[in-house]
């Protein structure tokens, strides 16, 4: 007996599986592209953050040596923001305008404030006592960016003779000051410290 074995060639649907392949393959880059995106969006809004925290801790620096130089005589102790006044519902600048709590009103330095974070107590309630924050209140940025905001610290760290100034009649008095740059985030906030050493040279 003779047996005859035939192979049948069937392709119907060969296309369909190519397609899906092909449709998988395409799906996997997409959804690649979109990931590699969706992270390099991120990575752009940090650093965008990252810069306007580092830009408000600028900020807060420059206030505190421009309030330094506003003082006769200078401090001779350590001072931190303090936004008290900002914060009593009351007009504290009357002379001037008739505005309650303005963004003048937020920018105040004072050895009471800095005394919060060496007195023992939780004062802001989170739990530590006499953490760094304690020290300072966060002040805001400016009028349009309210939650945009900075604490500053000024360390008074002695004063002593000034180059090309007669010692008998001037003093180089000098100071380290921190500043804290706080920017909200989608997650959190996005923070900046810098710390600069200041003088100024005055009268005795």
């Amino acid at each position: 007996m003779i047996h005859i074995h035939t192979t049948l060639k069937n392709e119907n649907g060969s296309v369909i599986v190519a397609a899906m392949l092909i449709l998988v393959l395409l799906t996997i880059i997409g959804i690649s592209a979109t990931s590699l995106s969706n992270s390099e969006l991120n990575i752009t809004s940090n650093t965008q953050l990252h810069k306007m925290s580092f830009f408000v801790a600028e900020s807060g620096w420059h206030v505190m040596t421009d309030w330094l130089d506003d003082q006769y005589p200078l401090p001779t102790v350590d001072v931190a923001s303090d936004n008290w006044r900002g914060s009593d519902t009351i007009n504290n600048d009357p002379a001037e305008d008739s505005v309650v709590d303005e963004h003048n009103e937020w920018i105040d330095f004072t050895n009471a404030q800095w005394q919060e974070g060496f007195d023992g107590d939780d004062d802001n309630g989170n739990g530590v006592d006499d953490d760094f924050d304690e020290r300072a209140d966060f002040l805001p940025f400016s009028n349009d960016k309210w939650d945009y905001q900075y604490q500053v610290t000024s360390e008074y760290v002695g004063a002593g003779n000034a180059a090309g100034w007669d010692p008998t009649l001037f003093l180089r008095y000098n100071y380290t000051i921190t500043s804290t740059g706080n920017v909200p985030a989608r997650s959190g906030s996005a923070v900046s410290q810098i710390t600069v050493t200041a003088g100024k040279i005055q009268e005795k």
